[in-house]
């Protein structure tokens, strides 16, 4: 789990895009669709959706033996500053993100799944 030079642990956690596109409203199935289909158009472009998850170290224990929980952020919200990151964090955080061979393959997993789940939906109803 990437640690920070400050001392904070995150893990990198995928969208629930998926689960919206298989079992949501119509609703949510078309504007989520309307969505992916406008704004996500390569891997890269899932940075923004992608959630945070933090380590709960109170019982001394370290990640990845620490209980993780959903920080209720994503990549977006963090490089926004909209969080109570640091200047400094967010640009190791980025460094990371974009020096890591693990994460490019990572994205490209998940941005072929969704793409794959936006095909098999109901909503999505076009011949490619």
């Amino acid at each position: 789990m990437p640690q920070l030079s400050t001392g904070r642990h995150f893990c990198i956690a995928g969208s629930n895009f998926i689960e919206v596109l298989e079992s949501g409203s119509d609703t949510q199935k078309h504007a989520l669709t309307l969505t992916l289909r406008l704004e996500v158009t390569k891997p890269d472009d899932l940075l923004p959706y992608i959630r945070i998850a933090y380590f709960d170290t109170s019982n001394r224990e370290e990640p990845p033996q620490a209980p993780m929980y959903d920080s209720g952020l994503t990549l977006g919200m963090i490089q926004r500053g909209e969080s109570d990151w640091s200047t400094v964090e967010v640009e190791e955080l980025n460094r990371w993100l974009h020096t890591n061979p693990q994460v490019e393959a990572w994205l490209q997993r998940e941005y072929s799944e969704i793409d794959q789940a936006v095909r098999r939906c109901s909503i999505w109803q076009c011949d490619e």
